[in-house]
């Protein structure tokens, strides 16, 4: 993506004079719409509020399979990976074997059960933050 040159307010002052009588009735909302899409594409985007798509943060451990979360998506999920998984001790211990999901949508849609994630100890607690897009 190109980056965002400085963009700048159309200002009725530089109209002629014959426009400006009229210019703030579009100008306002205009200026207001470019000042939104400008700072939508300067990094400003994110998952929950411009695309199909939540963010899930929780803790839990293997007995807790299988999970059941809500979503507030009004779409069914297609795609769900992991944003991180971490160790909930205060003496975190590396993975050795990359975590995966293995999850569904329930019947309805509404809610992600996750039969598990493998990778895991038992014996600990983990961290997980979740990703879920709507395809």
């Amino acid at each position: 993506m190109a980056i965002l040159s400085n963009v700048k307010r159309i200002l009725k002052e530089q109209l002629p004079s014959d426009v400006q009588k009229w210019a703030d009735q579009f100008l306002i909302p205009l200026n207001n719409a470019i000042s939104q899409i400008t700072n939508a594409l300067g990094n400003q985007l994110t998952i929950t509020d411009n695309m199909l798509g939540a963010v899930k943060i929780f803790t839990l451990k293997t007995s807790d399979f299988p999970y059941t979360f809500s979503h507030a998506l009004n779409i069914r999920p297609k795609i769900l990976f992991i944003g991180q998984i971490q160790d909930a001790s205060s003496t975190p211990a590396i993975f050795t074997v990359a975590p995966v999901v293995q999850w569904q949508a329930s019947s309805t849609g509404s809610s992600i059960v996750i039969q598990t994630i493998t990778g895991l100890d038992p014996a600990k607690s983990y961290n997980v933050t979740l990703v879920l897009l709507a395809a």
